[in-house]
C-alpha cells in the first residue's frame, strides 16, 4: 500500500485495468498530482489532480525524459492482444517497461 505525498506516475489509464485504478489512485493521492502517460488522445482521464504526458512505450524513440520525477509508478500499461505479433509484444510489454 502507498501513502499518501509526492506525484505518482500511472500508465495504461485509458486501458481496463488502468481506468480502474484512476479514480482510486486519485482519491489516495490527495495534493499530490497523478500523472498519466498515454500513447494517443485520452479524453476519459483528464479530471483535476492528474496531467496527462504523450508517450508511447512501444516507440523505441520515447524515452520518458519529459516525465516529471515521481514518488512512485503504477505500471498498468501492456499490450494483450495475443493476436499481436511477437515483436509489437516484445516491444510494449518488455522494451517499454525497461526505457520506463
Amino acid at each position: 500500500v502507498m501513502s499518501a505525498g509526492g506525484d505518482l506516475l500511472l500508465t495504461g489509464a485509458a486501458g481496463a485495468v488502468g481506468a480502474a485504478l484512476l479514480p482510486a489512485r486519485r482519491a489516495a493521492w490527495p495534493g499530490g498530482t497523478v500523472h498519466v502517460l498515454a500513447r494517443g488522445a485520452a479524453p476519459g482521464v483528464a479530471r483535476p489532480g492528474v496531467r496527462v504526458w504523450p508517450g508511447d512505450l512501444a516507440d523505441p524513440a520515447w524515452t520518458g525524459a519529459e516525465l516529471p520525477p515521481v514518488r512512485a509508478v503504477v505500471h498498468a500499461a501492456a499490450s494483450t492482444w495475443f493476436r499481436a505479433p511477437a515483436l509489437l509484444l516484445e516491444a510494449i510489454n518488455v522494451a517499454g517497461t525497461a526505457r520506463l
